[in-house]
């Protein structure tokens, strides 16, 4: 048996200091025991991501009112938090999405409300510096929720040579040039890509193969497949997120995460309204094939993760309260659901500590 720390940011609709909490998970039986809080006071912790190198994990404060912030944990031998360093402004509201290189040197955070992002330089102990730059996004789409921008999140190329931002608001897929010395984003207006309208961009995802990147759009409940090549995206596919049969889709289901497994032989999106996970084979061209659509045991599953050894899911269902592990198929569709835990408040995302 090898229990592994899952660590879940949970937050009420409001400023509620609701924490992080961990749980415990058996690799073996697929059983998942908890929950503890580690950082109680943390307000609204909707994402978390863990330092490449360090043992520091890094929460958003997705704050409704004026800018969010970024803060540091230096996570202790038991799975404790201990708060490393100053937390630091967002530079806007709601930041819902991190990100850090893989050199491990710069923090990305992008703000739902603000329609802005921000890039921090790492102390050597991984504490986050000031913000070394903030960009401004503007511009707005045909969609209700599409009045202005809504930068939802920012993801690195495989050689983190270019930085992809999705924006809801603006129905853009951004791409702009990273210089990894100074801490820098340079826009490339020719490079970026506007998706349909009212599609609403929300999350992308990378093969590891670095040649193809899945983007998630929310408002449609469509993935897009693209390649990547010479700087360059060429969509190779768009596909529908929800069954046929499902209807009024457009009115009652709403696109969440997108994770690609860590083999790259599969993709995994999320439906909160279906309340479902999309499984996906992913061909050598790069294109996907429905596997199967899996019920969550739960509602809205705002956030999912994946063990590196391609054998389990973990959901994160934010209205029913409820983290459910499921079964990884040897072809990578989603078997049964083996076990389901209740957390203190809605979890908003749930993050495997891996340990090399």
């Amino acid at each position: 048996m090898t229990l592994h720390t899952l660590y879940i940011g949970t937050a009420h609709s409001d400023d509620t200091p609701d924490g992080i909490h961990t749980a415990q998970f058996d690799d073996e039986t697929g059983i998942l025991i908890g929950t503890t809080p580690v950082a109680p006071n943390a307000v609204k912790p909707s994402f978390l991501y863990q330092h490449p190198t360090k043992p520091v994990l890094y929460a958003v404060s997705e704050k409704i009112d004026g800018d969010g912030g970024v803060s540091a944990y230096l996570v202790a031998p038991t799975g404790g938090l201990l708060p490393l360093g100053a937390d630091q402004s967002s530079h806007g509201g709601s930041p819902c999405h991190l990100m850090v290189d893989r050199a491990g040197r710069w923090l990305f955070t992008t703000n739902y409300m603000g329609g802005s992002f921000a890039v921090y330089p790492l102390a050597d102990d991984g504490a986050i510096q000031p913000a070394a730059q903030v960009i401004q996004h503007h511009g707005s789409s045909v969609h209700e929720r599409q009045d202005t921008a809504h930068a939802h999140s920012l993801t690195l190329a495989a050689d983190d040579s270019c930085a992809f931002v999705a924006d809801l608001g603006t129905d853009y897929f951004y791409m702009y040039h990273f210089d990894a010395n100074n801490g820098t984003l340079t826009l490339d207006e020719a490079a970026s890509v506007r998706v349909s309208s009212g599609a609403g961009p929300r999350f992308s995802a990378w093969h590891p193969n670095g040649r193809y990147v899945y983007l998630l759009n929310e408002l449609s409940s469509h993935l897009h497949v693209y390649a990547y090549a010479d700087g360059a995206l060429t969509l190779l596919q768009d596909l529908p997120l929800l069954p046929h049969t499902f209807a009024d889709a457009a009115h009652t289901s709403t696109a969440a995460h997108v994770a690609v497994s860590a083999s790259g032989d599969c993709v995994y999106a999320s439906n909160r309204g279906h309340d479902s996970i999309a499984a996906f084979r992913v061909g050598e061209d790069g294109k996907l094939t429905l596997l199967n659509h899996a019920a969550t045991q739960g509602s809205t599953p705002r956030h999912f993760t994946l063990t590196d050894d391609g054998r389990w899911l973990i959901v994160a269902n934010q209205g029913s309260n409820t983290l459910v592990a499921f079964a990884l198929e040897a072809d990578g569709s989603i078997g049964g659901a083996l076990s389901r835990i209740d957390t203190p408040a809605p979890p908003l995302c749930a993050l495997i500590w891996r340990t090399e």
